[in-house]
């Protein structure tokens, strides 16, 4: 008797699960704007000034529960580092963040990770400019940050931590701030 109740538990809470997912709420948008980055080791900088640059993607937010949220996109971003405009390392990537939101009224706040593909980069230096060459391909970290959404569009900054060595023991840290719109 106590194994067939059992049963038809764990039945209806897999059923729950199934069936508030089939109904969840997604909103999917789009969003864009300013990075500002840094490559530090142990708090020194690959150059002495930050990086300043845009990123753009696209998103979808889950809702698990009400106020709660599961957030994916797919962006491009440049992070860097710079001493002045002759000298600068610029690393382009492509970005699969995930996060999990909590939304009260307009107000959002929100955390995850996220793994990134660098895709290209460049070294200039006075006189030239070139490929970089030696860093990683592959980045990864955590991020926090958090928002504002009025009707379709929303404004929001987030935090990033690089996890991964992209070069003689220096990562990839930036703050990123701009719009999203939903659609």
């Amino acid at each position: 008797m106590r194994s067939k109740l059992s049963s038809m538990l764990v039945l209806l809470v897999a059923l729950s699960v199934v069936s508030s997912s089939l109904f969840a709420k997604i909103d999917k948008g789009i969003r864009f704007g300013y990075i500002y980055s840094d490559i530090k080791k142990d708090g020194d900088s690959w150059f002495e000034n930050n990086h300043s640059s845009f990123y753009v993607g696209i998103f979808n937010d889950k809702q698990l529960v009400p106020m709660f949220y599961f957030y994916t996109a797919f962006e491009y971003y440049q992070t860097g580092s710079k001493l002045d405009d002759n000298n600068k390392l610029a690393l382009h990537y492509l970005s699969v963040p995930i996060a999990l939101k909590l939304k009260i009224g307009p107000a959002q706040a929100f955390a995850g990770v996220h793994g990134a593909v660098k895709v290209s980069s460049r070294l200039t230096l006075p006189g030239e400019s070139s490929s970089a060459e030696g860093f990683n391909t592959f980045d990864a970290g955590t991020f926090i940050g958090g928002g504002l959404r009025i009707l379709f569009i929303g404004v929001e900054a987030k935090y990033n931590w690089g996890l991964v060595n992209i070069k003689d023991g220096y990562k990839n840290n930036f703050w990123q701030a701009g719009l999203t719109l939903w659609f």
